[in-house]
């Protein structure tokens, strides 16, 4: 029977991947006997086993016929990508930027020159002189001010057989930078919409959302401004902020300085679950921005589409994929502010529209984020580079044994290399580069 190793974070980690992971196991052990690889003490998923990532169990990973490794740009990802340096597998990229993983990765172990090497590979000697700028404190570090321009994706590519990814902006970022590499789009799969008291603010009429792990490119403070703008002319407006904070960033200062009223606003912190979902289905609109985008995929998005949530986004990205008739979009630049206002003033006063949205979302999710039909794409990716070497070698053998019928014993001595040619094609096969399978 087909065998997969899956190397990722899972639940109760505070991770969008862990999440993503511990939803989608059960469905891949139906399929196939999988082995889910996850530091620290793993929630039991039904029908995998859970397995420590020791050095003893990952020297076996050569056993299955096939290796999954997700990849974020966090910490928690450290250790698998300590893997993929050694470990041929299909590579899944949650986001195209992993710069801060890497800086982790290389610089938070004091591997400086390592930082370095990636840095010149990733933009020659231009990147080298900008990690050392970083290096000796003479500028501020890149994953802070510029990730977007120095990915170091391939760091972790370079054993790989091939790359998952959720967005055609991935892949082709991924086409330009590794052409040889396949590259194949799997949707983020929506989870089961389960049903629940809603968790409304008291007197709220009209409520915003702002879900997901809190970051600069997040545009809290221009959705904040929006809002601030229209507490005085929609009644009942009030701003719901759900997620955990990134270092510096605190949402109630935020809040004050942008003159949201203190009962136009409440910040939740961290939540996740069932109880996510129901702070999300108490909103009326779901607003996620996010600029620069860093190739994410937004699981809150895709939450908020099942659910039938109206969502406001970002131009750009993965965003530009969603169908135009479940969610409006913002520029960023200087009119973002004024545009997204008017566009929550619209979706304030038009249930209709909002109604439209909603049903827009939940047909998109049920037509095109099954997670049945994802699970399936999963094993088609992962086990095509098997089936790709298994047809290369039947193929070769033929070619082998028809050159040498053809040749025959009475060929005349030129021809010696041509026999040897064949019996080598026989012998070994001929090694040829994967085409990029059809997306």
């Amino acid at each position: 029977m087909t065998k997969i190793a899956w190397l990722s974070p899972l639940t109760p980690q505070r991770s969008g991947i862990a999440d993503y992971s511990t939803g989608i196991l059960p469905l891949i052990a139906q399929r196939v006997t999988v082995d889910a690889y996850c530091e620290g003490h793993p929630d039991p998923i039904p029908g995998v086993r859970i397995v420590r990532p020791t050095r003893r169990a990952l020297s076996r990973l050569d056993r299955y016929d096939a290796v999954i490794a997700h990849v974020g740009n966090s910490d928690v990802h450290l250790w698998i990508a300590d893997v993929l340096a050694d470990v041929p597998a299909m590579v899944v990229l949650h986001e195209y930027v992993l710069h801060h993983m890497i800086a982790s990765l290389t610089i938070g172990r004091g591997q400086g020159g390592r930082y370095l090497d990636l840095m010149q590979d990733e933009a020659g000697r231009v990147g080298r002189l900008l990690g050392h700028a970083v290096l000796d404190g003479l500028s501020a570090p890149l994953w802070e001010r510029a990730a977007e321009r120095y990915p170091l994706t391939g760091a972790v590519l370079g054993k790989a057989t091939g790359v998952i990814c959720h967005s055609e902006f991935v892949a082709a970022e991924i086409g330009r930078r590794a052409p040889n590499l396949p590259a194949t789009v799997i949707p983020m799969h929506a989870p089961p919409v389960v049903e629940g008291p809603d968790e409304r603010p008291d007197g709220a009429t009209f409520v915003v959302g702002a879900f997901g792990f809190i970051t600069p490119n997040k545009r809290l403070p221009e959705l904040m401004e929006a809002v601030a703008r229209l507490s005085s002319t929609v009644p009942g407006l009030h701003l719901m902020v759900v997620g955990e904070a990134a270092p510096g960033i605190d949402p109630q200062s935020l809040a004050e300085t942008a003159g949201l009223p203190s009962d136009s606003f409440s910040y939740v912190g961290y939540s996740d679950g069932a109880r996510f979902d129901r702070l999300l289905s108490s909103c009326n609109v779901l607003v996620n921005l996010r600029h620069p985008t860093l190739g994410e995929t937004s699981a809150t998005v895709v939450h908020a589409l099942a659910l039938g949530v109206p969502t406001v986004v970002s131009i750009g990205g993965w965003y530009d994929e969603l169908p135009n008739d479940a969610v409006a979009r913002v520029p960023s630049g200087a009119r973002e502010v004024e545009l997204l206002t008017a566009i929550l003033e619209r979706l304030a006063s038009d249930v209709d529209l909002r109604t439209r949205m909603a049903r827009a979302g939940q047909r998109y999710a049920r037509l095109r984020l099954n997670p049945g039909d994802c699970a399936d794409a999963y094993l088609r990716a992962a086990l095509a580079p098997i089936g790709r070497a298994a047809i290369h070698k039947d193929l070769t053998g033929r070619l082998g044994t028809t050159i040498g019928g053809v040749l025959g014993s009475n060929m005349p001595a030129r021809s010696s290399v041509l026999r040897r040619i064949a019996l080598e094609i026989t012998r070994t096969g001929v090694r040829s580069e994967p085409r990029r399978p059809p997306r």
